[in-house]
């Protein structure tokens, strides 16, 4: 068994082949009419029409527009096939011939003509490779930003506020350290017999007191108010 040939270069060749038979003009069995409107002024017609001649197997592989229009007209015994191609896209012929050089070639050339322009003909000629290419080339490209290191994590608002604020000034203590030792003495000082009972337990004393197991009642001792001044009379406190 013979094994097989295959010539890489193959497909490049016939490629190349093809491109000279269309400008010489060899085996053209269709010709395209495109109708553009006139950039000259006062003339009688608004239009004009070019004559582009190709061959109907590259435009059928390639374009299913005229695929279509080949299908209408297979019954048809005319050798060469004629196609009436309206577009008022600026520059259209010329990017009709681009496009019609990449059908052959499968290079896009756009020295010539404007992306948009050969867009909108492609999308007439329903050449759908070209149409995503270049979709994909006009719309922005978005670039995935990288997430936010910890480093560069902002603090919240409130907590930069409440960072910013003064700290509020310790006021002093009149009493010290010895705050409920004072309040003691200068009860038991107003109120010696109170002073003297069971109920009150100086704070920095170091005895632990039991509490009974039942309840008790307490019996505190009842003073007059004239008791009371009597006792601020003596040390000094005098109520205006």
């Amino acid at each position: 068994m013979m094994p097989t040939f295959i010539d890489k270069s193959f497909p490049q060749k016939v490629l190349q082949i093809i491109r000279d038979y269309l400008s010489l003009h060899f085996l053209n069995d269709c010709v395209i009419h495109i109708e553009t409107q006139r950039t000259i002024q006062n003339t009688s017609s608004n239009t004009q029409t070019d004559e582009i001649y190709a061959h109907r197997l590259v435009l059928a592989a390639t374009s299913n527009f005229f695929r279509e229009i080949f299908l209408v007209k297979k019954d048809q015994k005319d050798a060469v096939t004629k196609v009436n191609l309206k577009l008022y896209t600026p520059n259209a012929v010329n990017c009709f011939k681009v496009i019609l050089g990449f059908l052959y070639s499968g290079e896009l050339h756009l020295r010539d003509c404007d992306p948009k322009d050969i867009l909108q003909v492609a999308k007439v000629c329903q050449i759908t490779v070209l149409e995503d290419y270049l979709i994909s080339e006009s719309s922005p490209k978005v670039l995935k930003q990288p997430p936010p290191s910890p480093i560069d994590v902002k603090p919240d608002n409130k907590d930069q506020k409440d960072s910013n604020r003064p700290a509020e000034p310790i006021r002093p203590n009149p009493f010290g350290n010895d705050q409920k030792q004072a309040e003691g003495s200068l009860v038991s000082a107003f109120f010696p017999q109170a002073a003297s009972t069971k109920a009150y337990v100086p704070v920095q004393s170091t005895t632990t007191v039991g509490m009974p197991s039942t309840p008790t009642t307490v019996t505190l001792p009842t003073i007059s108010a004239a008791e009371i001044r009597s006792h601020m009379f003596q040390h000094g406190v005098y109520l205006i």
